[in-house]
């Protein structure tokens, strides 16, 4: 760590180097500041800097998250936030991690009691993002080649403790969907919500995604369920489908399917129509003792 500031009737002129290594990670920051230091949020800032890490299984539990199966790479960050914090910095960043990139430009606010606020556009692009899903845990065993891709944009903001991602649009597994998505922290306890809609989508699949360990070949039901939250968050997500397969041989089109999870406990439901045209619901409830 390396600095240097110049005071001069008020204003303080400073310039701050960050270098340095964190097992696989390496971090290379710089910054500097003009203006009062005891009102800086009105003064003028840059920051820049790269983090590159020769793992991004090692980057994650070092952030204190993780990654499952045997996927790996490294990954490489750089940011960019230029401005004054009180009327808005322009902030971009871009990522590179398992086959994917993702851009964020936008504005990035603190106000005077130092809470941030972020808006901006938000985009994701993985051309083969089988990696991807086996490192978050999402079973991708079911999909052929031209399901690989992974695209997303949507605008992204961020402000007293919730996350939201409006206008959301983008393909997934083969499927095109839109929507919107919310994310937001209330007791330490993480809670998504928001509504979506997509042409085709397994229920198998979905249930699997918030019962079966992250760490698993396929959703095969001959797979235990994991005693441990292999999703640890609540969810109220409404889904609206073209086509839901149920079974092999059961399909609800034009299906509406309705998640609910707090702690332990899941409920889903699915309304839709079955291969007559006749109207079809589905209940189930799920709890983890």
């Amino acid at each position: 760590v390396s600095g240097e500031a110049k005071a001069d009737q008020g204003t303080t002129d400073s310039v701050l180097a960050i270098k340095g290594i964190a097992g696989a990670t390496e971090v290379d920051l710089n910054g500097r500041f003009r203006g009062d230091h005891k009102a800086w949020t009105e003064g003028d800032v840059h920051v820049s800097g790269k983090l590159a890490s020769k793992s991004a299984k090692a980057l994650a539990k070092l952030l204190g998250g993780s990654l499952v199966g045997p996927d790996d790479s490294p990954v490489n960050l750089s940011l960019s936030a230029t401005g004054e914090p009180q009327t808005g910095m322009a902030l971009s960043t871009d990522i590179e991690a398992l086959g994917a990139q993702a851009q964020f430009a936008g504005r990035l606010s603190v106000d005077g009691e130092n809470a941030a606020e972020v808006d901006g556009r938000l985009a994701i692009l993985a051309e083969r993002a089988q990696s991807l899903y086996r490192a978050l845990g999402l079973s991708s065993s079911e999909l052929g080649p031209a399901a690989q891709v992974l695209s997303g944009e949507g605008a992204l903001t961020f402000g007293k403790g919730q996350w939201s991602l409006a206008e959301l649009s983008g393909t997934a597994a083969g499927t095109a969907y839109r929507g919107d998505l919310n994310l937001a922290v209330a007791g330490g306890r993480p809670k998504l919500g928001g509504k979506l809609t997509a042409g085709r989508l397994h229920l198998p699949w979905l249930l699997g995604l918030a019962l079966l360990p992250r760490e698993r070949a396929s959703d095969n039901v001959s797979v235990s369920f994991d005693r441990e939250e292999s999703l640890p968050a609540d969810l109220e997500l409404g889904l609206s489908v073209k086509q839901l397969l149920v079974l092999p041989d059961v399909v609800l089109s034009d299906a509406d399917i309705s998640l609910i999870k707090k702690e332990s406990l899941l409920k889903v439901k699915a309304d839709g129509r079955n291969s007559t045209q006749a109207p079809l619901k589905l209940t189930a409830q799920f709890e983890r003792k």
